[in-house]
């Protein structure tokens, strides 16, 4: 779902070493305003604060 939003120009799904279940996204946008307008996005929202 994250690099269908517009602006996302790479991602990358990161698995720590010491604990296969914990996992981080890594992701590059285009420009800020894109990044912001996902930041807002109903999808973000799930995840919670940052």
């Amino acid at each position: 779902m994250i690099k269908g939003n517009q602006g996302c120009i790479s991602l990358q799904l990161l698995q720590s070493d010491e604990n296969p279940n914990h996992l981080a996204t890594l992701n590059h946008w285009e420009s800020e305003v894109a990044l912001s307008h996902y930041r807002n996005s109903e999808f973000f929202g799930h995840f919670g604060p940052m």
